[in-house]
């Protein structure tokens, strides 16, 4: 077989590739978006940080546990916290959606300065900011956020990227300090693959189940984040082959994809899920005071 039919049929395999992935990524959630390629990108996008996840499963690194480097990233952590009004609220909510934790440290979470967004850390460290804070309007929108962050603790996504990362930065033979500047910068700057999203994103809405919140609250968390970066400025418009690589899967499919999902919870049975806007307001949370009027049978009749 000489060189050009070889090259014709490995244009027609990757090309049939392209169409079965985009074919699926679309056939995934029926929703209004219509066509686009934002599902091939989800699908496709997750090949370049998922190998950093696989090769991480394989090397050791053993210098410090996961809880050890956690108490250290509090500490530091505590330095960068601001005072925030929310602060009592979080530390209730956090002690109770945790709950069903297999990790054995505790949760600890932090408010920061900063527009819309959250993080996670080895050893369950968790941080929002205050601009996410201040663009969620809900209780279930809230638990969705920090269900999604403690997913990527839960589910060792944050270790398997810090024993990548320490393993590829050859942390071997460097002190404690070092280490802890080089965790910290790695886990705020650095992000998480699509698939590793796609999973804590899951985490997430089915915490909201377990726990009978509004489970629309995953599609309210995401709709709040572009919200506040919606613009026409074409520096915000991400360009295709920046999709590709980008780590979060677009909020646009985000936001269809768990309207979707909880629009089949609603419609599978009667169940009243809690919503929590009055918490949210006081807060206080539903653990503490439950208000008969956050109890409905769901949202998605309403604004997101």
């Amino acid at each position: 077989m000489n060189k050009k039919p070889r090259l014709i049929l490995f244009v027609v395999i990757i090309v049939m590739s392209l169409i079965l992935a985009f074919y699926l990524g679309v056939k995934q959630v029926k929703s209004t978006l219509g066509a686009s390629f934002e599902p091939l990108f989800t699908v496709l996008g997750t090949a370049p940080k998922s190998v950093d996840r696989l090769l991480s499963r394989i090397i050791p690194v053993n210098d410090l546990d996961e809880a050890a480097i956690g108490d250290a990233l509090k500490d530091k952590l505590k330095e960068k916290m601001v005072a925030s009004k929310y602060q009592r609220y979080l530390d209730s909510l956090i002690a109770e959606i945790s709950r069903f934790k297999k990790k054995p440290f505790t949760y600890d979470i932090f408010v920061v300065a900063g527009e819309p967004n959250a993080f996670a850390m080895p050893g369950g460290v968790l941080g929002i900011t205050t601009g996410l804070l201040e663009s969620l309007k809900d209780e279930a929108a809230l638990v969705a956020v920090l269900g999604h962050e403690i997913a990527h603790v839960e589910l060792n996504h944050c270790f398997d990227n810090y024993r990548f990362a320490a393993a590829s930065e050859k942390f071997s033979g460097k002190n404690f300090g070092f280490i802890l500047d080089r965790v910290y910068l790695l886990m705020t700057q650095s992000s998480f693959s699509k698939t590793q999203e796609t999973e804590a994103d899951q985490y997430g809405f089915n915490l909201l189940k377990r726990l009978q919140y509004d489970p629309a609250g995953s599609a309210r968390s995401f709709q709040a984040i572009a919200d506040y970066y919606k613009s026409d400025s074409p520096k915000k418009k991400l360009r295709p082959l920046r999709r590709f690589f980008r780590s979060h899967p677009s909020a646009e499919l985000r936001i269809s994809k768990f309207d979707e999902l909880a629009k089949r919870e609603f419609s599978k049975n009667s169940k009243r899920y809690y919503v929590g806007k009055k918490n949210y307001q006081e807060k206080v949370t539903k653990f503490e005071s439950s208000f008969e009027v956050e109890w409905a049978r769901g949202t998605l009749d309403s604004e997101l």
